[in-house]
This record gives C-alpha cells, sequence and structure tokens, in this order.
C-alpha cells in the first residue's frame, strides 16, 4: 500500500484557533453535518494523560473542527468544543480538511504549551484512516525535528504552516 501524504494545496488556508472554545463559532454541534475523525490519546507528563476524540463540521463557509475532551479525573467526556475553523475555499473535500486541521492543532498546542510529548496513539479511526492519521502526525513531527536541526527556514514540502 502507497505511503499517503498531507493534502498539497496551491495557498495553505488561514486556519483560526480557539482551542479553549470561547469564541463560539457554533453554539452545539450539529450531528447530521458532522463526521467523527478519530480519537487519539497521548501522554504530557507520566501524571498526565490525554485523550480526545474529534470532529469535523461544515458549515456555510468553513470547515470547523471540534473537539471532545476526556476527563480522568472524573470518567466523563467533556462536552464537545470548536477548536479551530478554516474556509472550504481551495479544500477538494472534508478529508482535507480535517487532516489540514488536525495538523494545525496539534502544532499549536506543542507551540502553546512548550512541550513535545511525542506521536499519539490512536485509538479509533473515523473518516481519517490510520494512514491519513500517520500522515498528520509525520506532517506534524518531521516539521518539529527539521526545527530542531536548526533547519527553520527549509521545511518539508507537506510540513504546516
Amino acid at each position: 500500500m502507497p505511503k499517503i501524504e498531507m493534502p498539497k494545496i496551491e495557498l495553505p488556508p488561514r486556519v483560526e484557533f480557539d482551542m479553549d472554545g470561547s469564541a463560539r463559532w457554533l453554539k452545539r454541534m450539529d450531528r447530521r453535518k458532522t463526521e467523527f475523525l478519530c480519537t487519539i490519546e497521548w501522554s504530557w507528563s507520566p501524571v498526565s494523560e490525554r485523550v480526545e476524540s474529534y470532529y469535523l463540521q461544515q458549515s456555510r463557509a468553513h470547515w470547523i473542527l471540534w473537539v471532545k475532551r476526556y476527563d480522568d479525573n472524573s470518567g466523563r467526556w467533556k462536552k464537545p468544543v470548536t477548536i479551530a475553523r478554516c474556509p472550504r475555499t481551495g479544500l477538494r473535500d472534508g478529508k482535507d480538511a480535517a487532516m489540514i486541521l488536525l495538523a494545525a492543532v496539534l502544532a499549536e498546542e506543542i507551540r502553546f504549551y512548550e512541550s513535545d510529548t511525542g506521536r499519539f496513539d490512536i485509538n479509533n479511526d473515523g473518516l481519517l484512516s490510520m494512514g491519513e492519521l500517520d500522515a498528520v502526525a509525520d506532517a506534524v513531527w518531521s516539521d518539529r525535528s527539521a526545527l530542531e536541526e536548526g533547519n527553520g527556514s527549509s521545511r518539508p514540502e507537506n510540513a504546516i504552516r
């Protein structure tokens, strides 16, 4: 099976972030227009673990990424919140948008928290296959490797911008 790569787009879409969900681009997830992407898990430290499910919703003008976080203290899933969006123009389909938004969110979290815990574990796949999720991880972590090696100006062709 050929290796899956990130979608190549002439001009990368402008991704807007709202990591805590305060902008409330949409009040609630419309299950009829939303697709489950995946559930991923990783450890931030020996005592801190994250489990998150991601969903993609198509609105009139944007692709919107939702996250539903698992609270390991209470043993319950939290209410989903919007965390990123990008314009629909220039993207072929939801898979392209999902891969770009998910990679951008993961890269932004690494940057914001100044923490790189390494690649994630995939608990469930959905709209994005295991191969597509590997391509997302490759884009995020290969970009990080290039920066750490002092090659910040030369980015892999499929890296997140």
